[in-house]
Formats: C-alpha cells, sequence, structure tokens
C-alpha cells in the first residue's frame, strides 16, 4: 500500500474509471480506496462509469459520496451506458463519448491548478515528496 500512497501523494488529479457492480462500485475500489485517508485531501476527481444499462448512474451517486467523505473534490464525469455499443475494440463509436471525455480531463486540469497549494500542503504534512 505505500506504493499506492506515494503515487496518491504526488497526483495533482486522480481519474477513477469504474463498472456498475450491483448499483454500486466494486468492492475491490472500496478497499482500495480505504487503505489511506489524509493523503485524498483536495484531489480532484474524473470518475467514468461502465454499465450495460445504466451508465453506472447509482454507482456514480455512490462514488460521489465516498469522494466527499474521503474530502477528494469529484469535478466530472462521464457515464458509458450501453458499453456493449460504445465501443469497437478499444475505439469510441460515438463523438459525444469522445467530447465528454475531453471535458473531463479540461475540468481536472483546471481543479489540479487551483487545488496545487492545498495539494503542496498535503504532501509537505505527509511527507509526500512532491513532483517526480
Amino acid at each position: 500500500m505505500e506504493r499506492y500512497r506515494a503515487k496518491i501523494l504526488e497526483a495533482d488529479a486522480l481519474v477513477i474509471v469504474a463498472p456498475e457492480y450491483n448499483g454500486s462500485y466494486p468492492g475491490e475500489l472500496k478497499i482500495l480506496l480505504d487503505t489511506i485517508y489524509d493523503e485524498y485531501e483536495a484531489l480532484p476527481v474524473g470518475i467514468a462509469t461502465v454499465s450495460v444499462v445504466t451508465g453506472g448512474a447509482r454507482l456514480l451517486m455512490e462514488l460521489k459520496t465516498a469522494m466527499l467523505n474521503y474530502r477528494m473534490f469529484p469535478v466530472e464525469q462521464v457515464l458509458f451506458y450501453n458499453v456493449d455499443d460504445v465501443f469497437e475494440g478499444e475505439e469510441l463509436k460515438d463523438e459525444k463519448y469522445k467530447e465528454r471525455v475531453e471535458r473531463l480531463f479540461g475540468a481536472l486540469e483546471k481543479y489540479a491548478r487551483a487545488l496545487r497549494p492545498i495539494r503542496e500542503e498535503v504532501r509537505e504534512k505527509l511527507g509526500g515528496n512532491g513532483h517526480p
């Protein structure tokens, strides 16, 4: 877990891609997120959800609530509805999804810049090495 902790401390932003599992996010993701706490402070997060039908709307609701409890900032999301029809191999078939993903990354970049002073304080307080 020390490697994960170090990566989170180095991070200016995070993207979580998760499938909906029984109306929520997978237990493995919950276990991973729960391994640390203070390291997440002021970390902007983009969320991409994947589902065969619902696009992961329930997963998104639950994960955003968890992000707030961890003191992260969920800033943008992309819901991939009917995922079997959205991709052809590894390529997105629908241009609207490309636009949504670009918007997600743009928002993460903006919030990462704005929250950088707080993230630097977190790194200093917790002994992170800052940026590589």
